[in-house]
């Protein structure tokens, strides 16, 4: 393992000054889908919207994330908004982690039926890692602000607890 990304402290619940470098590590690493920190610190402080933050740091520094929280439209779909690791430890396991800790944490909100996500034409490569988790390609729904396909994935209930339960994630 790559020596800047060997030392490894996980967060489910950041506190506000991690969210900060949380949303200064995002920004940085993931320029096409800027956040504004007005934007991000409401994304957080709608607590009926079941916000789910995983992190993975190494002291002061962000070596991965995965954000999401349920969509404005349904309280039982829960919208994975990023996933993201550094380009300095990427292969070194780091996405799996913040998919199975992304998974534990949504496990416990009530209501989730789902998961799902979508990502852009340019981020295509992801898909297969998505489909290891479980994830179905449905459909490509939409276009990004610059012309790029959405592609949309999703996770029943059932599936994260399979994926859970039997450590296949």
């Amino acid at each position: 393992m790559n020596r800047k990304c060997s030392k490894m402290i996980l967060l489910a619940h950041p506190s506000q000054s991690d969210r900060t470098a949380i949303l200064d590590f995002h920004n940085r690493n993931f320029p096409n889908s800027k956040w504004s920190e007005q934007s991000f610190k409401k994304y957080f402080s709608e607590t009926s919207h079941h916000p789910v933050c995983v992190a993975i740091k190494d002291g002061k520094i962000f070596n991965g994330i995965a954000i999401g929280r349920f969509s404005t439209n349904s309280r039982t779909s829960l919208n994975l908004a990023t996933l993201l690791v550094s380009k300095q430890c990427r292969g070194k396991g780091y996405g799996d982690i913040l998919m199975r800790e992304f998974f534990k944490s949504a496990a416990d909100i009530p209501d989730l039926k789902k998961i799902h996500l979508h990502f852009r034409d340019s981020n295509g490569q992801v898909k297969n890692f998505y489909r290891r988790f479980g994830f179905k390609k449905i459909e490509i729904k939409e276009r990004y602000s610059n012309g790029e396909r959405k592609h949309y994935m999703e996770i029943n209930r059932k599936s994260i607890q399979t994926c859970l339960k039997q450590d296949l994630c």
